[in-house]
C-alpha cells in the first residue's frame, strides 16, 4: 500500500513537471507536491525515504533545467520559452524561491521576481511578495542602493499591502550603513545663511558633545538657528545612542513655530508639542521601522558612505509637526569644488528629494561645508575643536569679546557702514546675545546727548515693536568692559514664549556701544553670570 502511495505521487509529480515545462492546464505549485511525496514515505525505512528524496530532488532539476527564465531558451525550440508567459504568478514566485533560497542562483531569483512583480494585476499580494525578495536578493548581493530602491518601490506601488510594506520598512532602515563617527566630542561649526544675493541673514550653529544618558554613552547634539535676531530664533538638542545613532530623546524650540519634546523607543515615539499660539497637545506613535530625528542629519550625512553614484531612503519622523514620516532620498551624482571664509573644499554634492543639497567634505573629518534650503544658501564660516577658546573680533571697529564656553558666534556685517553688529549663541536653550558698535554722530539727535537719553529713546521705541512689552525695574548704572554704562531690562512674547532681555548702553571715545542679551525669562537668571561675563571681555 505504501509502494502504492508513493508511485502515485510521483506519476503526479512527474506529470505536474511536464504540464509545468508546457504550460498547459491548472497547475499546484511544485514546492508541495515535495511536501506529499516526503511526507508520504515518512514512516518508511531510511534508506527508502533517500531514495525518494533524490528522485524527487532529480525531477526537480529537470524542471528547472528544462523550464528557462525570462529571454530564456525553451527545451526544444531554440527560441523564447513559452512556460514563462504562461506559468501563473504563484507558480513563478515559488520557483524564484527555490533558486534563492535552495539552489542559491540569485541572478535567475531575481528575473522570476520581477516577472511576478509584472503581473502584479493577477496578485498584488504576490507581487509586493517578489518586489520584497527581489530586494532580499539584491541585499545578499551586497547592492544597498539597489536593494533600497527596490524596497522603497514596493512601500511606494504596493501601498496595500501593509504586511510586506511594514517588512520593507524594516529593511530600509537596515539596509542603511552609518560610518563611524568623524565628529569629535566639542566640536562646533558655524554656517553663516546669505540670500541668492548675497545679503547675510542670519547663521547656524551645529554642535556635538559626548556623554551619557540612561546608562548609555550617547552624543548630544544641537542646531541652534538665528534668522533677523530674536524674532526669528530655534535650538534643537538631541540625544543620540552613540551605538546605534538611534534618537533617545529631542527638544525643538522655536520663536515663530512653537516647540516639542520627544522620547524614542524601539517601538513608541511619545511626543508634547506647543504651538505658536501656545496651544498644547500629546500624541503617540507606533514605531513599525527604524526612525531619526530629521535634525541629527546635520551629523548624520557626514557618516553616510558617500561616493558618486550613492544613493539612500533616510527613514525620518519630524517630531515638532507630529511626528509625520518623511523618505528623505538622497543621492551623490558629482563632486563639487566649495569655497568659504574657512578654505576650499572638494565635497560630494547631496541631492534631496525636497529640493534642499547638502555640501559634505570628502576628507576624513566629512565636515557640513554648505547646504541650500531653496533661495536661502549656508556656508561655513567657523569651526571649533574641543575646549578651543573663541574671541569674537571686529577689525574695522577694534573691539573683540570672549565668547563662553561651547557658544556659537558670527560677526554680522550691515549694509550701513558706520555700523556693525556680532552676534552670539548658546548651544542649548534659547540664550543669545548681540553687540553692536556704531559712531555717536550716527544716533539720532535727542540720543547723543548721554547713554542714558539714548536708553530712554531706545525703550519707547522697544515698547511698540515688541509684543507685551513690560519693562523690569529702572534704568540703573553698569559697564561694558571697563567703561561706565546703563543698562535696563524688560520681558516680551515672542511666539509662545515670554523672553527677558537685558541691554546695556555705553559710549566708549566716539562709539555707541549696545549690548543686549536675551533668553526665556524663566531661565534668565540661570544664565545671568554667563550674560555678565561676555559684557564684562568687551575690550577697546
Amino acid at each position: 500500500m505504501r509502494h502504492t502511495t508513493v508511485t502515485f505521487h510521483l506519476y503526479i509529480w512527474k506529470q505536474s513537471n511536464r504540464a509545468l515545462v508546457r504550460g498547459r492546464g491548472n497547475r499546484s505549485p511544485f514546492l508541495f507536491l515535495m511536501r506529499q511525496i516526503m511526507l508520504s514515505v515518512l514512516n518508511f525505512p531510511a534508506s527508502f525515504r533517500i531514495v525518494v528524496a533524490t528522485a524527487s530532488l532529480l525531477l526537480t532539476s529537470d524542471l528547472f533545467a528544462q523550464s528557462t527564465d525570462v529571454g530564456g531558451k525553451g527545451p526544444e525550440s531554440g527560441t523564447t520559452s513559452s512556460n514563462s508567459e504562461t506559468a501563473t504568478a504563484a507558480e513563478m514566485l515559488q520557483l524564484g524561491i527555490y533558486q534563492e533560497e535552495t539552489a542559491g542562483d540569485l541572478a535567475t531569483a531575481k528575473k522570476m521576481y520581477r516577472r511576478v512583480v509584472e503581473k502584479a494585476k493577477e496578485s498584488a499580494k504576490l507581487a509586493a511578495e517578489a518586489q520584497y525578495r527581489l530586494g532580499q536578493c539584491l541585499l545578499k548581493e551586497g547592492d544597498q542602493d539597489a536593494a533600497t530602491a527596490a524596497f522603497d518601490a514596493l512601500i511606494k506601488e504596493f501601498p496595500n499591502q501593509t504586511d510586506w510594506v511594514k517588512k520593507a520598512n524594516e529593511m530600509v532602515g537596515k539596509a542603511l550603513t552609518l560610518l563611524p563617527a568623524p565628529y569629535q566630542s566639542g566640536q562646533r561649526q558655524t554656517l553663516t545663511m546669505t540670500l541668492a544675493g548675497g545679503q547675510v541673514i542670519g547663521f547656524i550653529g551645529v554642535g556635538v558633545d559626548s556623554g551619557e544618558f540612561e546608562g548609555k554613552s550617547v552624543w548630544r547634539m544641537f542646531v541652534r538657528r538665528m534668522i533677523n535676531p530674536t524674532m526669528n530664533e530655534g535650538a534643537s538638542t538631541m540625544v543620540i545612542d552613540a551605538a546605534t545613532f538611534k534618537p533617545l530623546k529631542t527638544t525643538f524650540q522655536h520663536t515663530l513655530l512653537g516647540d516639542s519634546s520627544a522620547i524614542w523607543t524601539d517601538g513608541e515615539l511619545d511626543i508634547k508639542m506647543r504651538d505658536a499660539s501656545g496651544n498644547s497637545q500629546t500624541k503617540t506613535i507606533e514605531l513599525t521601522t527604524d526612525a531619526y530625528c530629521n535634525d541629527q542629519w546635520f551629523f548624520g550625512f557626514r557618516q553616510l558612505p558617500l561616493r558618486i553614484g550613492y544613493k539612500a531612503t533616510l527613514p525620518i519622523r519630524v517630531a515638532f509637526t507630529g511626528g509625520n514620516e518623511i523618505g528623505l532620498e538622497v543621492s551623490v551624482e558629482k563632486k563639487e569644488t566649495v569655497e568659504t571664509s574657512v578654505g576650499k573644499f572638494e565635497c560630494f554634492r547631496v541631492d534631496t528629494n525636497i529640493g534642499q543639497v547638502f555640501w559634505i567634505a570628502d576628507s576624513p573629518e566629512r565636515l557640513l561645508v554648505a547646504f541650500d534650503g531653496g533661495g536661502v544658501v549656508a556656508k561655513l564660516s567657523d569651526v571649533r575643536a574641543d575646549g578651543a577658546e573663541e574671541v569674537l573680533k571686529n577689525a574695522h571697529y577694534g573691539f573683540q569679546c570672549r565668547l563662553p564656553q561651547g557658544w556659537f558666534s558670527m560677526p554680522m556685517p550691515t549694509d550701513q557702514e558706520d555700523e556693525s553688529n556680532g552676534f552670539l549663541m548658546a548651544s542649548t536653550g534659547m540664550a543669545s546675545s548681540m553687540i553692536r558698535v556704531q559712531k555717536q554722530s550716527s544716533l539720532a539727535e535727542d540720543a547723543q546727548p548721554s547713554a542714558d537719553a539714548w536708553m530712554k529713546l531706545r525703550l519707547q521705541k522697544a515698547a511698540k515693536a515688541l509684543k507685551d512689552f513690560a519693562p523690569v525695574g529702572d534704568i540703573a548704572p553698569a559697564t561694558i568692559g571697563d567703561a561706565p554704562a546703563v543698562s535696563a531690562s524688560a520681558t516680551f512674547v515672542s511666539g509662545p514664549y515670554t523672553m527677558k532681555r537685558t541691554t546695556t548702553f555705553a559710549f566708549i571715545g566716539d562709539n555707541a556701544v549696545e549690548v543686549h542679551h536675551t533668553t526665556l525669562a524663566d531661565e534668565f537668571e540661570a544664565a545671568a553670570a554667563t550674560f555678565h561675563a561676555v559684557t564684562s571681555s568687551v575690550q577697546f
